[in-house]
């Protein structure tokens, strides 16, 4: 039995059928509804067309610049861990060599002194001669050897773990400040322990019972150093120099990566120090006094004071920096303002300290520290102390989000891009993100 044309108001009887939507049509409406069909792909073919001219116009340079910031200075470090083991063995080799011919020179000065002392007692026998005659030979048969000897480096190739480096994807609405509900792992802070604590690439340096201690990725401590200057108020890193830097109250310290040697910067003059933070050539320094300032000190080819700033000319204001941060040409800084009962972070250019912009924290005013780090894609987490709050700020300067952390954070750092380390009161707590 034949059937009617699916439009409603036709009354002519079905010819086709059309396999996508199982409707029935006459033949000129099935090619009315197939020209449809056909019309509805042309915004598709738009919309693509257009997605293509996106595609095509990304700033590929823009995509990877930071990663391939990352690598080149990880190319530039290794190049010194080799540089500085090749002037290493060189200076092995040296003293391999010259402990082989400082023997001889032993033999020769022994030989003169029984010489000389011959000569003064004036009582020379034909054994002595024999002697001397016997040795002379026999130090001449040793340089003869010397003059023959090749010294032998037995070099084993390097070997790169192809592993080593690997890439995935992260974006920006990644980070969610619910990951820090729980540690996956913590520390107790024993007695005589400075709450700072800081990162290089490899290791996280804290201070623990009295002992500045390197810790690696499996949260082992791999050395350790007494300390036995003041209190630690604060510590950053220097890519450029390879060492930490720590200051007290008064004095600032150069701490060699592994360890090996600590020692007092002389060139800068003491004052209350509170926080320090690096570029790749100067070295930052703020105040702990209620009119803060800023010092930055050259740090190649030697440290030196550049210039001085303050971030308020007002001197009605009661302004103290609490934590500064360097991020690409930028300094965040983390301000307690008591005159206006206000806590914010802002962010200022290293080159102009102009404010790039400022944020205004919403949290119960009070004195105690407010601390700052910085994440990905140029947000940062701030840390209040007395409320135990926590804020996510983003790369324009805006609260995200905030979270309540479960004891007071004290002290905070991130260690191998993913780890968030918080120290406390009691503990050293740390987080994967």
């Amino acid at each position: 039995m034949s059937q009617s044309c699916s439009i409603q108001t036709c009354k002519c009887t079905s010819r086709v059928l059309c396999q996508c939507c199982n409707q029935l049509f006459c033949r000129n409406h099935f090619m009315e509804h197939d020209d449809e069909l056909n019309l509805k792909l042309n915004p598709l073919i738009d919309q693509i067309n257009i997605l293509t001219d996106r595609l095509n116009t990304f700033d590929i340079n823009k995509l990877r610049n930071d990663s391939l910031k990352k690598l080149n200075k990880w190319r530039d470090d290794c190049h010194r861990i080799i540089e500085d083991y090749y002037e290493q063995k060189c200076e092995e080799l040296n003293k391999f060599t010259y402990k082989i011919l400082d023997r001889q020179r032993e033999e020769i000065d022994k030989i003169r002194f029984q010489i000389n002392e011959l000569l003064d007692k004036q009582e020379i026998t034909y054994d002595d001669i024999n002697s001397l005659t016997l040795s002379i030979d026999r130090l001449k048969q040793n340089l003869n050897e010397i003059d023959q000897l090749s010294i032998n480096v037995n070099i084993s190739p390097y070997k790169i773990n192809k592993e080593l480096i690997s890439f995935n994807q992260s974006y920006l609405q990644e980070f969610n400040l619910l990951s820090i509900l729980s540690s996956y792992s913590t520390m107790t802070r024993l007695n005589k322990s400075s709450i700072a604590l800081v990162s290089n690439d490899q290791n996280l340096l804290i201070h623990q019972n009295s002992n500045l201690c390197l810790i690696d990725d499996e949260l082992t401590i791999i050395k350790q150093k007494e300390w036995i200057y003041d209190s630690i108020i604060h510590m950053c890193w220097s890519s450029i120099l390879n060492s930490f830097i720590i200051i007290t109250a008064i004095d600032i310290f150069l701490v060699y990566e592994d360890l090996t040697l600590i020692q007092r910067i002389e060139s800068i003059e003491g004052r209350l120090w509170q926080s320090c933070a690096c570029s790749n050539s100067s070295l930052y320094l703020s105040t702990g006094t209620w009119d803060s300032a800023i010092r930055e000190y050259s740090l190649i080819p030697s440290i030196k004071f550049v210039k001085h700033w303050k971030i308020t000319q007002d001197k009605t204001q009661k302004q103290r920096i609490d934590n500064i941060i360097y991020n690409n040409k930028t300094l965040a800084l983390t301000i307690n303002n008591s005159i206006n009962q206000i806590k914010s972070i802002e962010l200022r250019s290293t080159e102009t300290f102009d404010r790039l912009w400022s944020c205004q924290l919403n949290i119960d005013y009070n004195e105690t520290v407010i601390r700052c780090c910085l994440l990905s894609h140029n947000q940062w987490l701030v840390f209040d102390w007395k409320t135990c709050k926590i804020l996510h700020i983003t790369q324009d300067g805006k609260v995200k989000e905030s979270y309540t952390y479960k004891t007071e954070p004290l002290y905070v750092n991130f260690f191998r891009s993913n780890i968030l380390v918080i120290s406390t009161n009691k503990d050293i707590n740390f987080h994967k993100l």
